[in-house]
């Protein structure tokens, strides 16, 4: 920790600003090291705190590091399926499936700013473009709007893409898709199974790029899984989960969350499956995730 606050002290980035992802890679300082280094400084500003989302009441709660009562930050007006945040923790992106909302943490306001889509299963933030990526198993296709909402597009046709995280420093979108994980280009080409036979019930992916791990739970086998990105060393975290729909990765935390929908409950365990812990009850949730910052 220490050494790496000396290192961040004697680093020039005069085009880059700490939180953001929005430098160019000509400017000085922006080189993907430097966002490495932008990374690394997000994860040494814990505690964490966890997000998430219920059908029931359609609020959005979150957990705070440390406490044991979780707390209303909104109500959506509507199911807070999927969560993203932005890297400084200030917006939360939610989603019904087909409407997306933009979140204020501060305000705990939320205003609609997409209504483009079928069903989207995931929803990631990449700053360094300015935009929201999709994962739309309604249309089978990856797609984008800028932070605004404006601006659709689509960028490929996976066909049935479900969970889906993105390696912003190497340019992979890393998706469930027609029974495997495939790592894509970020324009969608170059597909490479990764992991060559899941169920149709990988919800989220998760992306540890540091360790370059995947971490993947699956609602149909009830199974948390991870896996080396070269495909490498799949190992079982944690078996008989009544039916897990999102998973939370941080580099900086001790442990993996996810929502298990079939007892209606937040879990927390350790990043190799041990010590399970059940954080939250009474919640029917699809999704969960971390800030990336501590406000």
């Amino acid at each position: 920790m220490f050494a790496l606050l000396v290192t961040l002290a004697t680093l020039a980035l005069p085009a880059c600003q700490p939180g953001r992802l929005d430098c160019r890679q000509e400017d000085p300082g922006c080189s993907d090291s430097a966002l490495l280094v932008l990374f690394d400084l997000q994860a040494t500003r814990a505690p964490l705190t966890v997000y998430w989302g219920d059908i029931n009441t359609n609020n959005i709660y979150r957990l705070k590091a440390g406490s044991t009562q979780p707390e209303t930050v909104v109500n959506l007006g509507t199911s807070p399926l999927r969560l993203a945040f932005t890297s400084d923790g200030q917006t939360l992106y939610a989603t019904d499936a087909s409407t997306v909302y933009s979140v204020s943490i501060e305000t705990g306001s939320s205003v609609q700013i997409s209504n483009m889509f079928a069903d989207i299963y995931s929803l990631v933030v990449v700053e360094k473009e300015g935009k929201i990526y999709y994962s739309d198993n309604g249309s089978g296709q990856v797609d984008t709007t800028d932070l605004d909402g404006s601006n659709y597009a689509n960028v490929h046709g996976p066909a049935s893409p479900l969970g889906m995280d993105i390696d912003e420093i190497n340019d992979f979108q890393y998706i469930a898709n027609s029974g495997q994980i495939v790592r894509y280009n970020m324009d969608g080409s170059g597909p490479t199974a990764v992991v060559p036979s899941i169920s149709a019930g990988v919800e989220d992916i998760e992306l540890d790029n540091g360790g370059q791990k995947l971490f993947w739970l699956d609602r149909v086998s009830g199974e948390l899984r991870s896996i080396k990105t070269d495909g490498n060393n799949e190992t079982l975290l944690v078996s008989s989960i009544g039916s897990g729909r999102g998973v939370a990765f941080h580099p900086s935390s001790p442990y993996l969350y996810y929502c298990d929908a079939g007892i209606q409950s937040i879990v927390r365990v350790s990043l190799d499956g041990s010590s399970p812990l059940n954080v939250a009850s009474g919640m029917n949730c699809r999704d969960v995730d971390f800030a990336p910052v501590s406000l």
